[in-house]
């Protein structure tokens, strides 16, 4: 169709009542025109319409086929159609409702797990830089014919991590505690993050108070007792003042508020576990523990730290899996001289690789909190089988 065609189309369909009522007049005029004629050839007038009608031929046809030349056949028909089923819905109403009411729940369904989707795995993290780069590490690792796979692991491991892997222009250790927060009255039982110092350089986010701690005060045996607040706790509890330099109590200890999370930040928290507060990571078994301050950085029994890594440029998934699992290998090894009772890697065959950071901050906050019954089993039954000769620290949440 031309577009010369389309626009003539186009007003014609517009004008079409008219010229429907012109071609049907003239139609008409041409039947008693030949009704006429056939009158004084001798019919009588009955028989000479009949004879007009059967020689002009079917007037519905012809409006048809003018209907096809002046508009739009499809839309037309849409439009019949519509009508159609509108007329239906008005004869039966009790219907109408229900295939209404049907729709909006299915619409609204689809478009609330869509918003919950988006929001738990599809949305990247407030501020994080380049966030398709940056991954969770997963483990695996069979036991009497099940496969694990978890997404913590201890400490000591995380530390073998950065020592072997050379595939991450970063890494950082995450862990996720619900630890009392306050002083008396105001005590109130908070979402808190142990971060390493080197997870704020995964974010292009500056405090709007203070700053973030640094590797120094992130520091084995025992970090510093410092606080970063997160924006809503700092407006709800604090009332946006300076609270740069005081003290606030966190589990037994007491920290000092050295800044303030810009607005938005959350860190690799999942929605629902947004963190109120971030403290180095290495202050957190001596606030759990506070006679077991040194195991957890030379125990492998104690599974509590999620691995965040940023890959390098131009490292395959494939290499970066590799890497991963080879320093996975060395890290048992260091394990087995510790504990030589640990599972083989001809048994175990171990392997770890990077996974989704929305999914793998899911499957910590059951791994670290209200558990399922299979993946405490698991948990249990791994940690039986694979004792460790140091002293556990106890599990909190």
């Amino acid at each position: 169709m031309t577009l010369g065609e389309f626009w003539r189309r186009a007003a014609a369909w517009v004008r079409r009542r008219d010229l429907e009522a012109a071609l049907t007049s003239e139609l008409d005029a041409h039947v008693e025109l030949l009704a006429r004629d056939l009158e004084t050839d001798g019919m009588s007038a009955a028989d000479a319409r009949v004879e007009a009608r059967r020689q002009v031929g079917s007037t519905l046809r012809a409006r048809e086929a003018s209907r096809d030349a002046w508009g739009f056949p499809g839309v037309d028909a849409l439009l019949h159609d519509l009508r159609y089923a509108l007329r239906g819905l008005r004869r039966s109403p009790g219907f109408t409702a229900t295939v209404v009411i049907t729709l909006a729940l299915g619409i609204g369904a689809n478009a609330t797990m869509f918003a919950v989707i988006d929001r738990l795995m599809l949305r990247p993290f407030p501020y994080m830089r380049a966030p398709s780069e940056v991954h969770g590490v997963y483990m695996r690792s069979s036991l009497r014919g099940r496969t694990l796979i978890y997404p913590t692991t201890s400490y000591t491991r995380y530390l073998d991590f950065v020592r072997t892997s050379r595939s991450f222009s970063q890494i950082a250790p995450v862990s996720h505690w619900r630890l009392a927060v306050g002083n008396g009255e105001g005590t109130r039982v908070r979402h808190v993050d142990g971060v390493g110092a080197a997870l704020f350089d995964f974010f292009d986010a500056r405090p709007v108070l203070g700053r973030y701690f640094g590797a120094a005060e992130d520091a084995v045996p025992d970090g510093s007792r410092v606080a970063v607040l997160a924006y809503p706790m700092w407006r709800s509890d604090f009332g946006g003042r300076n609270v740069v330099g005081e003290q606030l109590r966190i589990g037994i200890a007491q920290y000092t508020i050295i800044g303030v999370a810009p607005e938005g930040f959350v860190g690799t928290a999942n929605n629902g576990s947004e963190p109120d507060l971030f403290i180095p990571i290495t202050t957190v078994p001596a606030n759990i523990s506070p006679t077991d301050r040194g195991a957890f950085f030379t125990s492998y029994s104690w599974d509590w730290t999620e691995i965040v890594v940023r890959r390098r440029a131009g490292v395959s998934d494939e290499a970066a899996t590799a890497d991963l699992t080879n320093a996975f290998i060395q890290s048992r090894r260091a394990q087995r001289a510790i504990n030589p009772v640990l599972t083989p890697d001809s048994i175990a065959k171990p392997l770890a690789f990077e996974g989704s950071l929305r999914s793998w901050a899911r499957v910590a906050r059951i791994a670290l909190g209200g558990r399922s019954r299979r993946h405490r089993l698991a948990h249990r039954v791994r940690q039986r089988r694979e004792p460790d000769v140091r002293p556990r620290a106890p599990a909190a949440s």
